[in-house]
């Protein structure tokens, strides 16, 4: 990953459709995006105790899918990259845990609201179930949330198929597709609970994009800010 996927990437997630309409709607989901994003990209650049502080904060966002959701992703993307520093990732994970308990300590000595967390919590897993839906149904949300971006699928797919998954892609492929499995094993599912994934699908998609425009579409943008400075002295 470079500045040029970096850019593209964000030009992607910035224009799908779920990721924009939570961006102009007063939502919790908006923090969890940039907490676990931040938890993703630290994690990646073992800064790992950065990572379990963003995981922390993520779950003050919307309680313990924030730290589940990266926490299973890095967990199984370290293993997969059979990096040696995994204790020190787990010793990371404790700013997060402690910010987590920290909350429920304080949640639970007001026994009402105790109770009504994790009864609001109960009903996205399967205890008075609300947004019920079958185990395949992100896979339309994807469709319908990501556009248009989506319609790139079938090709990423049959790239995948082609050519295997190089190392540079093991990171947002082991972040979109372990979100999706344990979202799609919880009874309850919105496509916008699928958004925090939104970020690894559009660096897996950067890739096609990339080429000599953005580095040109770079410099242009570098000489405009430059001849700016020079105005403002």
């Amino acid at each position: 990953m470079n500045l040029e996927a970096g850019l593209v990437a964000a030009v992607l997630l910035g224009t799908s459709w779920e990721f924009l309409k939570i961006g102009h709607t007063c939502l919790v989901d908006a923090g969890l995006i940039c907490w676990i994003a931040l938890a993703m990209a630290a994690g990646l650049d073992r800064k790992y105790l950065l990572s379990g502080l963003a995981m922390g904060l993520a779950f003050l966002s919307k309680g313990p899918v924030g730290v589940i959701l990266p926490g299973a992703a890095l967990g199984i993307f370290l293993l997969w990259e059979r990096r040696g520093d995994v204790p020190k990732a787990l010793l990371g994970l404790l700013p997060g845990l402690l910010i987590s308990a920290l909350w429920l300590w304080a949640l639970h000595q007001r026994g009402d609201a105790w109770d009504a967390y994790w009864q609001d919590q109960f009903r996205r897993t399967g205890i008075r179930v609300e947004h019920a839906a079958p185990v395949y149904a992100y896979l339309g949300y994807l469709v319908t949330d990501f556009a248009p971006w989506s319609l790139l699928i079938p090709f990423l797919i049959w790239k995948l198929v082609r050519g295997g998954v190089s190392a540079v892609f093991r990171f947002p492929l082991t972040w979109f597709l372990s979100s999706l499995l344990l979202l799609s094993l919880v009874t309850s599912k919105r496509g916008l609970y699928l958004v925090p994934a939104f970020p690894a699908l559009a660096l897996r998609r950067a890739a096609i994009f990339r080429g000599g425009w953005i580095r040109r579409a770079l410099a242009a943008a570098r000489a405009v800010r430059w001849c700016a400075g020079a105005l403002v002295r």
